[in-house]
């Protein structure tokens, strides 16, 4: 258990607060994160393979 501050010698367990709309937008908004994240990755790192298509690659030049 985390432990809180000490009052008069008493401990107090440590109580965190968040309130339950806080805590539904964040949970809905991790995945959009983790989506904006691979794409922004995608691009920057892989641009030409994120980007192609199967028409570019089938041409024989």
């Amino acid at each position: 258990m985390i432990q809180g501050s000490n009052i008069l010698g008493y401990e107090r367990p440590l109580v965190i607060r968040i309130s339950f709309t806080t805590c539904i937008v964040v949970t809905v908004c991790l995945p959009l994160l983790g989506l904006i994240t691979c794409v922004s990755i995608s691009s920057l790192f892989h641009f030409e393979d994120a980007t192609g298509t199967h028409c570019d690659r089938a041409r024989v030049y």
